[in-house]
């Protein structure tokens, strides 16, 4: 049986402050979670909520890892695949 785990969907007006917190909240309840970014904005917002979370992880000793890759999901408005970037992350402690 496969565990599921949260999936976060990212935006290009995601505040990267806000991802970081929600990453490290979703970490402290559960061991992983993933990121999905389609687009240039996107992608580059999830890569600063991944720092963010990192640097409010840093004062507790706390870190964890973190692996990319795409992803093809169904958009439910044409009903077609779409590929998008995947951040991975799972917890160290």
């Amino acid at each position: 049986m496969e565990n599921k785990y949260p999936e976060l969907k990212v935006a290009g007006t995601t505040l990267p402050s806000k991802l970081g917190g929600a990453i490290v909240k979703y970490l402290n309840e559960v061991p992983k979670l993933s990121l999905l970014a389609m687009g240039d904005k996107a992608v580059s917002q999830t890569i600063k909520g991944v720092i963010m979370a990192q640097t409010f992880l840093a004062s507790s000793a706390l870190d964890f890892n973190i692996k990319m890759g795409f992803k093809i999901n169904k958009d439910e408005k044409s009903d077609r695949d779409v590929t998008v970037i995947a951040f991975y992350i799972t917890r160290n402690w």
